[in-house]
């Protein structure tokens, strides 16, 4: 699996345009406001790369947030009452983004 991040900046409200982590953590370095979000190595329906931070819906409406779960080292989706483990309980391919946490809550 590749290492792939995306880094938001939160004074700029936008994602910042990286050619790789090293510049990401530079941008750290110099106390800048930004928060590393790691791709999960899955795509959602529409083949676009799943993000910690993105915010998805199953193909019921119902809405997640893209976690990462530092207990069970995994990827997970979050829901007010419960959490979902992708391959156990979803399919990515089941999934849509709408959006992420910066821009839209659940």
């Amino acid at each position: 699996m590749k290492h792939n991040f995306r880094a938001w900046h939160n004074k700029a409200k936008a994602y910042m345009q990286h050619n790789k982590i090293s510049q990401i953590f530079m941008w750290l370095e110099e106390g800048q406001d930004v928060i590393i979000e790691l791709w999960t190595g899955l795509y959602d329906k529409n083949r676009i790369e799943i993000y910690s931070g993105d915010i998805v819906q199953d193909h019921d409406k119902t809405v997640y947030e893209v976690i990462f779960n530092q207990r069970n080292a995994s990827f997970c989706l979050k829901h007010p009452t419960s959490y979902k483990y992708f391959d156990d309980d979803i399919a990515p391919g089941d999934l849509k983004i709408i959006g992420n946490i910066h821009t839209l809550t659940p």
